[in-house]
């Protein structure tokens, strides 16, 4: 049953890692499209500047910021939705390790129970071949004096 909950928990362990390694993807996604918006700014600044305007250039220049401003929106939806999700799993993570610690503490318990037990047990043969190797020679006829030898 442990050998299940760590199973468990390693596969909540998985979920958030791919959900973590997701939300970072389109983090840097929306980064990198955002320095491609500055780098295009840029060409149109160097092009005011210089005082040349590409009037077909501007106006797909304009569609490709629209474009790109929405690309921008949707990773950071999905980022959004990611870190929801995220929080969700990683509630169920936490859960799954806290039933892992439980049966790893009941596991524990009943082996320190096992362990009492098998001591007390030990013990009681121990004391069972004391009393007999103490009676034996009674029985026999034989009394033994402590410190004085056969009596």
């Amino acid at each position: 049953m442990l050998r299940l909950r760590r199973q468990e928990e390693d596969e909540k362990k998985r979920v958030v890692s791919d959900l973590l390694s997701r939300m970072h993807a389109q983090q840097q996604e929306a980064v990198v499209l955002g320095e491609a918006l500055q780098a295009e700014a840029q060409v149109l600044r160097d092009q005011q500047e210089s005082g040349r305007v590409d009037m077909d250039w501007l106006s797909q220049y304009y569609r490709y910021v629209l474009a790109t401003r929405e690309a921008i929106r949707e990773r950071i939806g999905e980022v959004v939705s990611l870190q929801q999700r995220l929080v969700g799993a990683r509630g169920e993570l936490a859960q799954a390790a806290r039933g892992r610690k439980t049966l790893e503490k009941l596991e524990e318990k009943q082996r320190e129970r096992y362990d009492r037990r098998l001591s007390r047990l030990e013990r009681n043969e121990q004391d069972e071949i004391a009393s007999q190797l103490y009676f034996r020679p009674v029985e026999s006829g034989v009394v033994l004096r402590a410190g004085c030898g056969e009596a």
